[in-house]
């Protein structure tokens, strides 16, 4: 079991992972005024996880307190900059599938923003890089690979589903079924339940495009999605007594079963859940079965019509709003006794379903274009990159850190930016009694190392042998020393097999406006030599 950090502790990348993994779990099963104190302690790991986590663990974090932004407070300030941070690391560290969770997040907030074009571009962003190969880190077990990659289409199915591209969502979580080990309970929960939500969206869709046959198939199919989710409920970890039914805290399975047999035994758990819920799409659904299972349609009618006065203005969930509108207006021609065809509302309300049912298809054409043309995008940009990175280490190479620091250095105004030279104490000793070989790994875990100790927007370099450059700019000289000597640190504290002993000397100076990037290296790599001549393993300042 991973140790929980003391007071005087750093809690390791492993409990921050489990924690967090356990935390929005809660969330999602719990009302929405108990998800504020969840939030705070996402905040508090993702606080921790900053202070020196690995790459793989801060992005993680990052995507959590995301989802937990999107269930309690989207319109919190701090989501933008949370994505930019999210996207960095992804990119920073080498992290696809993050990469795949960053576009579908910032997809679900631009639809929540009423960006559908934005929206529609990640989208097509993140199937782009499930259309490439994505080969395990070496090391990683299968089934711990198979459960990220899952993890990943899941999230970026929500983001198709909300878009009404049923058909990729469904082709998307099909692909993500693929990936489930069939002994992970919890796991094929979230699958089930995210299967669920997609026939419920798609059947309402159809409904309303006069399709009445195919909506049937698909609420049968929730109906049946449904009861597996109970079956599976006590075993996930979701469940904190396992006896406790799914539809009682799920709002989606308890519409399931609602819409699939509306009447009044349904009531009292759906006006429970319509209390605690506060996501629009989730409130909309719920609404529209209580109404369907009242035998009073002028009950559904004040129902409907209160949430309608709610959402009036908003921009969210335009789709399921439209619901509320096709739904009011079926009610209202039962209560009167008259075809519903009849009902003005009613006639707007399937000639704009008409219309958005064909911009439907155009969009998952052009998204599908899209996928394409930025999967084409990414293989130049690889290639690029490549020129760029040093292929041992996968850090940047001195070409790569000529051109961020000639960036740097013609900066506009006081450039604020340390840079670092860096050199192993020991590794030829590594290198003569063990093998080049075995040097070559020790120069692949030290970097990892740095690259997982600083933030994701500083540029870590090899630039040749055993010697490495960190750019760190917007920082200033006490804070770079701070940060480069907890590197110094993990690179000591790395186990005797994987770092042989070797530790770091570093030499760190401020970058002069308009100075060429070899004089500023020539001052830091002097420093560094007196770190050296100190007995190694500490940061010089010069």
């Amino acid at each position: 079991m991973p140790r929980t950090p003391g007071d005087d502790a750093s809690p390791s990348g492993e409990w921050l992972n489990e924690r967090g993994n356990v935390l929005l779990a809660r969330a999602q099963s719990v009302p929405v005024h108990e998800r504020w104190a969840i939030l705070a302690e996402i905040d508090d790991l993702l606080a921790k996880a900053r202070r020196g986590a690995s790459g793989e663990v801060l992005a993680a974090t990052l995507r959590r307190a995301l989802v937990l932004r999107l269930l309690t407070n989207p319109d919190d300030e701090s989501v933008a900059s949370l994505l930019d941070e999210l996207e960095a690391t992804a990119r920073a560290h080498e992290l696809p599938l993050y990469e795949i969770h960053h576009y579908a997040l910032r997809g679900r907030f631009a639809i929540r923003w009423a960006l559908q074009s934005d929206a529609l571009v990640a989208a097509a962003r993140g199937l782009a890089i499930m259309a490439e190969p994505l080969d395990p880190p070496e090391g990683t077990a299968p089934a711990a690979w198979g459960k990220k990659v899952a993890c990943a289409l899941l999230t970026l199915s929500g983001t198709l589903s909300a878009l009404g591209t049923y058909e990729l969502a469904e082709e998307t979580l099909d692909n993500a079924e693929r990936h489930i080990a069939a002994d992970d309970v919890h796991q094929r929960t979230v699958l089930t339940i995210n299967r669920l939500c997609l026939m419920l969206d798609w059947g309402l869709r159809l409904e309303r495009a006069g399709f009445a046959e195919q909506s049937a198939e698909r609420f049968a199919a929730s109906e049946r999605l449904a009861r597996t989710a109970e079956e599976l409920w006590g075993g996930s970890m979701f469940a904190e007594d396992a006896a406790g039914k799914a539809a009682d805290e799920v709002g989606a399975i308890a519409v399931a079963f609602a819409l699939a047999d509306p009447n009044v035994s349904h009531v009292d758990r759906l006006l429970r859940l319509r209390e605690v819920v506060r996501e629009p799409g989730e409130l909309i659904q719920l609404t529209v079965a209580l109404a369907r299972c009242f035998a009073d349609p002028g009950t559904g009618i004040a129902l409907i019509t209160d949430l309608q006065r709610e959402f009036r203005g908003s921009t969210e969930s335009r789709l399921l709003r439209l619901t509320l509108t096709w739904e009011h207006s079926r009610l209202f021609a039962v209560q009167e006794g008259i075809d519903p065809a009849d009902n003005p509302v009613y006639q707007h309300a399937i000639a704009m379903e008409e219309h958005l049912w064909g911009v439907r298809q155009s969009v998952i054409d052009t998204i599908r274009a899209r996928v394409e043309h930025e999967r084409l995008a990414r293989v130049h940009g690889t290639v690029t990159r490549q020129a760029l990175q040093d292929p041992l280490t996968g850090l940047a190479n001195r070409r790569g850190l000529a051109e961020r620091m000639r960036a740097a250095a013609l900066a506009p105004g006081d450039p604020a930016v340390i840079v670092a030279v860096l050199d192993l104490d020991g590794f030829k000793e590594v290198n003569d009694r063990l093998s080049h070989m075995v040097g070559d790994t020790v120069l692949r875990a030290v970097a990892d190392t740095l690259r997982g100790a600083v933030r994701a927007d500083d540029l870590v370099a090899r630039y040749g042998g055993d010697e490495f450059v960190v750019v760190l700019p917007g920082t200033g000289t006490e804070q770079a020393r701070a940060a480069l000597e907890r590197t110094v640190r993990a690179v000591a504290a790395l186990p005797k097999a994987v770092g042989h002993g070797v530790t770091l000397s570093a030499g760190l100076t401020r970058l002069r406006p308009g100075e060429p990037a070899e004089e500023t290296l020539r001052r830091a790599d002097a420093t560094m030599y007196v770190a050296k001549h100190q007995g190694g393993n500490r940061v010089a300042v010069g």
